[in-house]
């Protein structure tokens, strides 16, 4: 049996990975919880596992209800105990993952392609695929801004990646190792993500699957919420077009050319595993073949 020094930092070792679940898995081994409540990165493992399960768990349930049914795009929404309806938006791309994956990696660039978005400011990048960020969103007068402190981890899932995305409060500071900015009500609102998750799946070589799935405030209480619901599900579908745009032109983008040419412990990894999957999806279908031909 292995011992519990070896075991949890082999525990860090996966977390620092993105291989959550697995970490999940083996922490499963250890019998003491005082030891998780003691070490803040198995901690994270836990609460970080268990909101991706919840985020996957809600994209494969039956309990949506489609909205719109467009362009390749389908839009689905649920309530969930409150006013404001839950949306899954859920679309194909015709370009491959890694396009879409630099997409959402190079969070900085996210107001080039982000209506109304105004600045997009990365407070943390710690490991492979967390970043901390605080975004503010641009208004219509008589409306204050709006601005989110949001925490990404990307999930390794083999042949998927999810990313799971959730708002910070101030008081989480010493989770990040930062001081959080405090909201200035006099300059915008504080919006609450209470959780999203963005499912990115290979289907072939140059076509991805992209699910999204959301529950957010936008703290608007004078606003009706039914209101609120018909615009968020008529708009809806237009993220999905906007990834196929910016995917489109990743090739020929000078700024996302030369970062992904600058950090080869990303892009080259994730270029070399989508490689080795098709490779290994093309033998599989051809054995097949060959058992029907047989």
């Amino acid at each position: 049996m292995q011992d519990t020094t070896s075991l949890i930092q082999e525990v860090h070792a996966l977390y620092d990975e993105e291989k959550l679940f697995v970490a999940r898995e083996k922490l499963l081994e250890l019998d003491s919880q005082s030891t998780i409540n003691e070490d803040p990165i198995l901690r994270k493992v836990v609460q970080e596992a268990e909101l991706a399960q919840r985020i996957l768990d809600a994209i494969s349930d039956d309990t949506w209800d489609l909205s719109t049914n467009s362009n390749n795009t389908q839009v689905y929404y649920r309530e969930e105990g409150n006013a404001l309806h839950s949306l899954k938006i859920v679309g194909t791309i015709d370009s491959p993952m890694f396009n879409v994956l630099a997409i959402f990696y190079e969070c900085d660039l996210y107001q080039t392609w982000t209506p109304r978005m105004k600045s997009n400011t990365i407070l943390q990048h710690s490991k492979k695929y967390r970043y901390l960020i605080q975004s503010v969103f641009d208004m219509p007068w008589p409306l204050y801004d709006r601005e989110v402190l949001a925490y990404g981890y990307g999930v390794d899932l083999g042949d998927k990646i999810l990313v799971v995305v959730r708002s910070v409060k101030p008081e989480e500071h010493e989770q990040f190792d930062i001081t959080l900015p405090d909201e200035d009500p006099s300059k915008h609102a504080r919006m609450d993500i209470n959780y999203a998750g963005i499912l990115i799946a290979p289907i072939s070589p140059t076509q991805t699957s992209v699910t999204l799935i959301s529950n957010v405030d936008p703290k608007l209480d004078f606003v009706p919420s039914w209101f609120i619901n018909t615009v968020t599900h008529n708009m809806s579908h237009f993220v999905i077009d906007t990834l196929r745009s910016v995917a489109s032109t990743i090739d020929t983008n000078e700024t996302y050319m030369q970062r992904i040419k600058e950090k080869d412990e990303i892009y080259g990894d994730l270029k070399r595993r989508a490689e080795a999957f098709f490779e290994t999806t093309e033998q599989v279908s051809d054995e097949e073949e060959q058992v029907d031909v047989d």
